[in-house]
């Protein structure tokens, strides 16, 4: 999290969504200033439910990273510890680099 500062200059918090698995929130890497969309994942405090979680994390980097080959899709940018207790996955941001607006695929697919 070092690397990464909030996408605007007072420090609001965007969140690009939200489900069952994570919460995606919006940054800006600090040297480049590109927006950087992280998805954070909370880990259970037991060892085994810690140690399920981070399977079906590293399941879901897998598949970024698959997906993101195709330029379909965003970019898979790595795994970062975004707090005591929560893991992020990283990925390029694809939206309004200004205002932190994502396009969704069908969107991107129409314009």
């Amino acid at each position: 999290m070092d690397d990464l500062k909030s996408f605007h200059p007072g420090g609001d918090d965007i969140i690009l969504g939200s489900g069952m698995s994570g919460t995606v929130h919006l940054y800006r890497h600090k040297v480049t200033d590109e927006p950087i969309a992280v998805k954070n994942f909370k880990l259970p405090a037991d060892i085994d439910g810690m140690n399920r979680q981070m399977a079906f994390i590293l399941e879901e980097a897998d598949l970024l990273e698959t997906l993101g080959r195709n330029d379909c899709f965003p970019s898979y940018l790595g795994c970062l510890q975004t707090s005591p207790g929560y893991v992020g996955l990283a990925m390029e941001f694809i939206g309004d680099v200004t205002n932190g607006e994502s396009w969704t695929l069908d969107r991107g697919m129409d314009e």
